[in-house]
């Protein structure tokens, strides 16, 4: 944040969102010593969310002053030393949210359609073309990860209500969608996260949490066409009830938060009792027979958890806020 005072700062509005600031929020790229701010597409806020092993930069700017779907207008850029802070461009409507950015370049997120009507589609935007994702049959949709081959994870909404987890996959030049479903008949669910192996992580919601009046998610596991609720995975008797997982790298490990038994927040990470994690506390290394490890993979996990409590905003916590935003924008 400067000190320019801002009666719209992108702080308050952005992923990251900071109460009672009132100043401007500007991007920024720091590169051992300096701290360069990046400009903005033309208005007077930018926020950086993302950076890849390029040096590109991925984040959110106001494209100009005037009031718009987002008030003020808002839009999605793309940075790096030889080009500088470029848009993205939209689906058509006014606003663009870039939420994912991959080591090709590729940024993906949620962005309105012409007129912004109540409801924006999830996109990929690759070397100058920004792609509708659609379903153009159903309601919202938002990609919430990228992996480095171009899958693409998030949410869509069903045309019956509610909303499920879904997976993009790229066809020829057309995209084909995977919706992943819920865990014990959750009405919705959302995926933040995949790994080269094709393995997701997200949450699944309660009827109440779905509907915005509750606190009711479980961290799951997608994989191999199926779902399946983590918290039945980890040793019996934990401490912590897994709420959402964040992160999966290519080693499987997955992290993401939880709650106690006083329903504060920690951080934890899940270790695959696999063979590429020998001799792990808390382990069960029995093996089951091929056929049946073939029809229903579901490997345990020791669970390393208390890493943090409370004080920091996870991502988790970020993008329910912006999930927030954006069901009560499209409402």
């Amino acid at each position: 944040m400067n000190t320019i005072p801002d009666a719209n700062p992108l702080a308050v509005f952005s992923v990251f969102p900071i109460a009672f600031q009132t100043t401007q929020t500007r991007a920024f790229l720091w590169d051992g010593s300096v701290m360069q701010d990046l400009g903005t597409l033309g208005g007077t806020d930018a926020v950086a969310l993302a950076i890849n092993e390029r040096g590109q930069v991925m984040g959110l700017s106001y494209s100009s002053t005037q009031p718009g779907a987002c008030n003020p207008t808002l839009g999605t850029f793309i940075w790096d030393h030889t080009n500088g802070m470029r848009n993205i461009g939209t689906l058509g409507g006014t606003c663009t949210f870039g939420l994912a950015l991959n080591n090709r370049g590729q940024i993906a997120g949620n962005s309105n359609l012409k007129g912004d009507p109540c409801c924006g589609h999830a996109f990929v935007w690759e070397d100058g073309v920004i792609q509708d994702l659609g379903p153009l049959d159903a309601g919202c949709a938002s990609v919430l990860g990228l992996s480095q081959s171009g899958e693409a994870v998030g949410f869509w909404c069903l045309p019956t209500g509610g909303y499920h987890a879904a997976l993009w996959t790229k066809v020829g030049q057309s995209w084909h969608i995977t919706d992943l479903g819920t865990t014990d008949n959750d009405p919705c669910s959302n995926a933040f996260d995949i790994n080269a192996q094709g393995q997701i992580v997200g949450g699944s919601q309660s009827l109440a949490e779905c509907q915005g009046e509750g606190d009711s998610t479980t961290a799951f596991l997608w994989e191999h066409g199926s779902i399946v609720d983590l918290n039945t995975l980890i040793p019996p008797g934990s401490a912590v009830y897994l709420v959402e997982g964040n992160v999966i790298n290519d080693k499987g490990e997955i992290a993401g938060y939880g709650v106690d038994a006083n329903g504060n927040n920690h951080a934890f990470l899940l270790i695959p009792c696999d063979s590429n994690h020998p001799d792990k506390e808390g382990c069960d290394y029995s093996e089951v027979d091929a056929a049946t490890a073939a029809a229903l993979y579901r490997p345990s996990f020791a669970v390393d958890s208390a890493v943090v409590s409370q004080p920091v905003l996870s991502r988790a916590s970020a993008m329910a806020r912006l999930r927030s935003l954006m069901m009560k924008r499209m409402h």
